[in-house]
């Protein structure tokens, strides 16, 4: 970077806290219990991967509830679990929820960076298209809820990512100017070029890569050498 940013903004799932091992560990569990599920800690792995990729879109979208978006994953998952009405889906996807958050842990350089962050420029925000609550819960079981970080839920800004508009409204929230903040995410399209659409700068965090081409990094470390 040019200059120090006077604000930064991060994603929270897969950038922050590490969503997919805590989603991946507590399904393979979840499934295993399962009366009627015959296929192995892998398979179930991948179908809800599958499935949050085809129903949480439709919940940012508008086109369901975030209860709703559960159920049909829920519902989608096995055959047996079709016909469910929406009490039976609450308790399965409970039974999966209890099972994730506690997986729940933020990546080893994330407490860290945010600490640097709110030293350095101290306007700092996660950006986030989860649910707000469960979001704050996440920051708070991990130990990243830490005082000066704010916390920005598409939800309850009116846009979700990778709309141009989340990201001014994010900046207006953070009181910083767009070309004078930084987005830090593991999603190209909607962390990082989505963010640069809107007149941010913006990092590509792509864990473990051994030599990072301009614009990635491999860690959040890597991060504080170039803004801080």
């Amino acid at each position: 970077m040019d200059q120090r940013p006077d604000g930064v903004l991060l994603d929270l799932d897969g950038t922050l806290i590490d969503h997919v091992g805590a989603a991946a560990r507590a399904v393979a569990e979840w499934a295993a219990d399962l009366p009627g599920w015959d296929g192995d800690a892998d398979a179930a792995i991948a179908r809800w991967q599958q499935l949050e990729a085809r129903h949480f879109p439709a919940y940012l979208q508008g086109a369901c509830s975030f209860a709703e978006q559960r159920r049909r994953r829920v519902r989608a998952f096995h055959p047996d679990l079709d016909a469910l009405d929406d009490d039976g889906a609450d308790a399965a996807f409970a039974d999966y929820l209890v099972r994730y958050e506690a997986h729940w842990q933020a990546f080893p350089d994330a407490a860290a960076f945010v600490a640097c962050a709110l030293d350095s420029v101290g306007a700092v925000g996660v950006l986030t298209n989860g649910n707000e609550a469960q979001q704050r819960r996440k920051l708070e079981r991990t130990g990243l809820a830490a005082s000066g970080l704010r916390l920005f839920a598409s939800p309850s800004l009116g846009h979700a990512k990778p709309s141009r508009q989340v990201y001014l409204a994010a900046c207006e929230r953070l009181g910083t100017r767009p070309p004078r903040t930084t987005m830090i995410g593991d999603d190209v399209d909607a962390d990082v070029r989505a963010a640069r659409g809107a007149g941010l700068s913006a990092l590509h965090l792509d864990r473990g890569r051994a030599d990072p081409p301009p614009g990635t990094i491999a860690s959040l470390a890597d991060a504080v050498e170039l803004l801080f």
